[in-house]
């Protein structure tokens, strides 16, 4: 992510850096292929050891209470709630203020270092670790609720909602366009490192959803359209922390335990395997997007279209982009049809649905492994730009004068943290891919059976990805 803007800074400011990874290269202790054949050998086996482990123990869906534990916690949460209401909003108005009104120069500038990295990608981990509290901080659902309410306040009964049905047919399918327009704007569109087209991004997205919301209403628009209320609500399911609707109390669970609940709840959802593949896919493609094997990509098509050259990229990147997604959606559509052969209960799109929330573990691990060393680096120049977010001569905290150390972590610290996060993910996905399948087949012998296709796939995924990740610090 951010590989333009990383170039970019290497002119302009030697202290702080931007990348999509380590570009460093690195010298593995063994050869690179007995990492890539010993992940796949790890998911394999975990795959049998679970499988024999549950071989007489099937396990049914009220037996996941025991995981959880439920905390009332209503006068602490109702204390959080407005402050953190408040600070979403204050920080919205202020990166908007800084894309519009601060520096040209992308690293002196506070609005595409929070929203690229401290809010897309440091939000993101923090909701996989300790839950979805994106509704407490979302500034455009205060920002309809502040609509709404006046609007009530000065005559209009029901407030600003014309209450239009969302088609059942539409589904999440909306939201999974908008998320692969996110990734197409963030690594094909050279936005991510001019500031006042992130903040016309920013403000597109508000007109956008603030208008999705009085259409349909604020929940509707949240739980279908809204492609960043769904995706920090997916990943906030591996949580150790989960809250009911108006956040009045808390359960703590063990992590990944709440999505063997959602997993239920999937199979009624129109569209949410395309989401979580597309969750999956645009990490792919980023690690993808600029690396050797996209410029064989782009030779190959340029070959085949009779030597037409993209310049600017955009089309060869929207065809690998949709490409990518198509590849991964339609490989783990057709492990769900072999799966269907082994027990008739769900047809092909409702199980593909049940078995994509296992996918969940997966996408937050790419997340790691792409993308941790970029929070670490890059995250460092929030501590400058929030003490002078103008460049206006403040120093709000005392942190003005605050450099980024770009040697906190090495090549071969990423390296390991990625292997690791990426055959842990996989295996933790394999774990609760055959307690969902304990629930239909009712057997041992079954759910292993009807797991088999998702396993075979899932140790292809973890091949794929670690090459993926070698391939900038190995070459």
């Amino acid at each position: 992510m951010l590989i333009k803007l990383f170039i970019f800074s290497q002119f302009v400011f030697n202290d702080a850096v931007f990348a999509h990874s380590f570009d460093e290269r690195y010298d593995l202790p063994i050869p690179f292929y007995l990492f890539i054949a010993g992940g796949g050998l790890v998911v394999a086996l975990s795959f049998l050891l679970i499988s024999f482990s549950f071989w007489h123990a099937p396990i049914r869906e009220y037996e996941y209470g025991r995981h959880r534990y439920i905390v009332e916690s209503k006068k602490v949460l109702q204390y959080l709630t407005w402050p953190l209401r408040i600070i979403g909003l204050i920080l919205f108005f202020f990166v908007i203020g800084a894309a519009f009104f601060g520096q040209d120069n992308p690293l002196l500038n506070l609005a595409p270092n929070f929203i690229w990295i401290i809010w897309w990608l440091g939000l993101s981990l923090c909701i996989a670790l300790f839950g979805n509290i994106w509704p407490l901080l979302d500034p455009w659902r205060s920002l309809y609720q502040i609509l709404n309410g006046t609007t009530k306040i000065i005559g209009l009964k029901n407030g600003v909602n014309f209450n239009w049905t969302w088609p059942a047919t539409f589904g999440v399918f909306p939201a999974t366009v908008f998320l692969l327009a996110w990734s197409w704007l963030e690594v094909v569109y050279p936005i991510a490192f001019v500031p006042y087209r992130v903040g016309c991004l920013a403000m597109l997205w508000t007109g956008i959803t603030i208008a999705g919301m009085v259409c349909f209403g604020q929940e509707v628009w949240l739980r279908n359209g809204d492609v960043f209320s769904i995706y920090f609500s997916l990943i906030g399911k591996f949580g150790i922390f989960s809250f009911n609707k108006n956040y009045q109390y808390v359960n703590i669970q063990y992590p990944s335990i709440g999505i063997l609940y959602f997993a239920n709840c999937a199979t009624r959802i129109q569209g949410i395997t395309a989401f979580i593949m597309a969750m999956l896919s645009t990490v792919i493609f980023d690690g993808l997007h600029g690396n050797q094997v996209w410029v064989v990509f782009e030779r190959g098509l340029s070959y085949i279209l009779f030597g037409w050259t993209d310049i600017n990229g955009y089309y060869s990147g929207t065809l690998g982009l949709l490409a990518i997604w198509g590849i991964f959606y339609f490989a783990f559509y057709f492990s769900c049809y072999l799966s269907t052969k082994i027990t008739p209960k769900m047809k092909t799109a409702e199980l593909a649905r049940y078995f994509s929330a296992t996918f969940i573990p997966i996408a937050i691990a790419y997340l790691i492994a792409h993308n941790f060393s970029s929070l670490v680096i890059q995250g460092q120049n929030i501590v400058y730009l929030i003490s002078d977010p103008f460049l206006m001569g403040w120093n709000l905290f005392g942190t003005k004068e605050f450099r980024p150390n770009i040697a906190v972590i090495d090549a071969g610290f990423m390296w390991y943290l990625a292997v690791g996060a990426i055959v842990l993910g996989h295996v933790i996905a394999v774990y609760l891919s055959h307690l969902l399948a304990m629930q239909l087949a009712g057997s041992g012998i079954k759910a292993m059976m009807m797991n088999i296709p998702q396993t075979v796939l899932m140790i292809a995924f973890t091949m794929l990805s670690l090459i993926i990740i070698a391939e900038p610090m190995l070459l």
